[in-house]
């Protein structure tokens, strides 16, 4: 019995550090579902998506950034990114941003 109330304390705890995690970044998710880009798993983000050699990374994240527009959402880990592919938007990006 005791082990059943031990497994249980340690599964409450996961749950709420997995609930403490996702509102955290909730803000970031927000805006991850408002942009193109892969689909990504929470904690390691497209991780799987670029699980190949490292002779193949390129070709592979070359293949990824071209099916989707952009700017793009793409999760390094636990890490949000924006990938623009074209420098006037960054430009345009960086001016409203210093304009607020």
């Amino acid at each position: 019995m005791f082990v059943s109330a031990y497994v249980f304390g340690i599964l409450i705890t996961l749950f709420l550090l997995l609930m403490s995690y996702f509102w955290n970044k909730r803000r970031m998710y927000r805006l991850s579902l408002k942009l193109p880009g892969p689909i990504s798993l929470p904690v390691i983000g497209n991780g799987l998506q670029l699980l190949c050699s490292p002779e193949d990374m390129y070709d592979h994240s070359l293949g990824i950034f071209r099916r989707y527009p952009s700017p793009m959402s793409f999760w390094f880990g636990p890490k949000f990114s924006i990938i623009f592919k074209d420098a006037t938007q960054v430009e345009v990006a960086i001016r409203l941003g210093q304009e607020n």
